[in-house]
């Protein structure tokens, strides 16, 4: 079963089904839909006035070397200039509505998350950036991001089917193979472990984590010698196999027997750097506090129930910090 899901993930990238269609619906998390619209604005920002975001970034790096706080470029005035430039030469492919829209850019505060963008205005930004839809409603990367992130059960369950197709009852009889297959698929085959001997590990810190080592080593693949190449992963494929991994352990949660602990241990491990090089900080940061959340949870549940375990602090008694 494991070595399906590796094959089929090394070799075939699905077809979105309908999980992936679009859905402006909002967000049931606070902090995720403003996570969501700081994203999709981050991303219309980079490709509208990019210049303008490096030379930001650039001053930013200065102050801080130096110790000074100085003024930044207004990227928000930036990107309402070139709006202005864009809607003048796109007034035939604009309505009315649309054109008034683009002039109140400025005010909105996206950059902040502190406004949600209309139908109308995501609209606006499909005419001049085509597929910057996609990165609000989806999320970006063509994946669904924001869905599964917000703990809906049915578009995490579809997400995984639309992945690695697992046979029909994988969801009552083969939960944890497919686990097992997404733990092969983000650790390399010389750090691999057995999920299973996971709870009975001691929680290690950032540089001894099989996952910190398989992202290491993936990045310097090129400085090492032929014979080890064994530590490169075989399916690297990670912003698809992160979100499975979210996935699944959303699916845990609400599973009587679900790998709680294991996939915790995994989603730690991605969360020290993999997640933040490959999708973004900030996102990262929102699956940490959603793993520290769900671990709270769980040992308030056994609790209740008479269970003793280490908790989620003793579990990771160094904290999170590299």
């Amino acid at each position: 079963m494991t070595n399906t899901i590796s094959r089929k993930m090394k070799n075939e990238k699905p077809a979105p089904s309908q999980s992936r269609a679009r859905s402006t619906r909002a967000l049931k998390d606070r902090e995720l839909q403003k996570l969501r619209v700081q994203t999709w604005y981050r991303h219309l920002l980079e490709r509208a006035i990019e210049h303008e975001v490096d030379r930001r970034a650039d001053r930013a790096a200065l102050n801080e070397y130096f110790g000074v706080d100085g003024d930044l470029p207004n990227l928000n005035a930036a990107m309402q200039k070139w709006l202005e430039a864009q809607v003048e030469k796109n007034l035939h492919r604009l309505t009315l509505k649309e054109t008034e829209v683009a002039q109140r850019l400025a005010r909105s505060r996206y950059d902040k998350g502190k406004t949600t963008p209309t139908e109308l205005t995501i609209r606006v930004f499909e005419v001049l950036l085509p597929g910057s839809a996609a990165v609000y409603d989806q999320g970006p990367g063509d994946l669904p991001l924001w869905r599964v992130l917000d703990g809906d059960l049915e578009a995490c369950k579809a997400y995984v089917e639309d992945m690695l197709s697992p046979p029909p009852p994988w969801w009552e009889e083969c939960f944890n193979d497919v686990v097992q297959g997404v733990f092969d698929s983000l650790i390399a085959p010389a750090y691999r472990v057995d999920m299973d001997a996971i709870p009975t590990l001691s929680a290690p810190q950032r540089d001894t984590h099989p996952v910190w080592l398989s992202f290491i080593n993936s990045r310097y693949v090129a400085t090492l010698d032929e014979d080890e190449g064994d530590k490169v992963p075989e399916a690297f494929t990670l912003d698809d196999s992160v979100l499975l991994a979210i996935a699944l352990a959303n699916l845990a949660a609400a599973r009587d027997d679900g790998p709680q602990l294991q996939l915790e241990w995994l989603l730690v491990g991605l969360c020290w750097g993999v997640i933040a090089q490959h999708m973004e900080e900030p996102i990262q940061e929102y699956v940490l506090k959603s793993v520290e959340k769900r671990g709270k949870a769980m040992d308030a549940t056994l609790r209740k129930m008479g269970v003793r375990m280490p908790t989620f602090e003793e579990r990771w008694p160094g904290g999170f910090a590299p």
